[in-house]
């Protein structure tokens, strides 16, 4: 039974969300409204190829770096049950979030940047929540896949719930934001900002993702998620209040 839950639990949280995202940020887009082979070639190829980098990127650090000196972590799962935390354990958190970052931003690059149809700064944001979208996908996919199913069935259903909950939904929110800023970033470049407003939407994504990990990771608790929440949340009204400027949202190539 509680199988079956897991299912109905990966269509809830990992299928629906991408859907509704990209329906409010489609439906929110003005002036050149992107088409939606551009926005779904980002989701699911360049997303989900940014996703399969990092996971294999993060094994590569995993087994280069001493297992022992902060065992166990489990790269592909996050599963903070498994975490025994020495020093080096936060170099290894602040890593992998670096390297899922600096991923997700050369992939939105390459696969958006030259794009006819990026005529508005907002169009990088746009792009960046749509391969945050491909990317939480297939990270949350592998997640259900390599889910602990004998684990689950000492669990009652409220416990299954909170515990795909919070690993499903957080960490789709916490790439939409990182990754949209990272797009506004590129956005901004590509409409005559200095390279330093790519630096700075990095250094923004990389702090908010840390923040997030490590509260979620090393805090734990009431207080670890609700620090978690916060720092997503300021990273969203920063997003949003990007997103909704005119000089933002001004087109400055009509390609229809």
């Amino acid at each position: 039974m509680n199988i079956f839950l897991i299912v109905a639990l990966y269509i809830t949280l990992v299928i629906f969300p991408v859907l509704l995202w990209l329906w409010v940020f489609r439906k929110n887009d003005i002036g050149d409204i992107e088409p939606k082979k551009m926005i779904l070639k980002l989701v699911l190829i360049w997303g989900g190829l940014a996703a399969l980098l990092s996971i294999g990127i993060e094994g590569i650090v995993n087994n280069v770096i001493d297992p022992s000196s902060h065992k166990e972590f489990d790269f592909l799962t996050r599963d903070s049950n498994a975490i025994n935390f020495s020093a080096i354990s936060y170099v290894v958190i602040f890593l992998y979030v670096s390297i899922e970052e600096l991923v997700k931003f050369i992939t939105l690059w390459v696969g958006s940047f030259h794009s006819k149809y990026f005529t508005q700064v907002i169009d990088g944001v746009i792009y960046g929540v749509s391969v945050a979208l491909g990317f939480a996908f297939v990270e949350n996919t592998i997640y259900f896949i390599s889910f602990n199913f004998n684990r689950v069935e000492s669990m009652d259903n409220w416990q299954i719930i909170i515990s795909v909950l919070i690993r499903a939904v957080a960490p789709l929110m916490s790439h939409m934001v990182t990754t949209g800023i990272v797009g506004l970033s590129i956005g901004k470049k590509k409409f005559g900002y200095s390279n330093s407003s790519i630096v700075k939407g990095l250094i923004i994504a990389i702090i908010i993702h840390f923040i997030y990990n490590f509260s979620i990771l090393f805090i734990g608790g009431l207080f670890g998620s609700a620090l978690g929440i916060v720092a997503i949340a300021s990273g969203l009204v920063y997003l949003l209040k990007e997103f909704f400027k005119d000089e933002n949202r001004m087109v400055w190539k009509s390609v229809r």
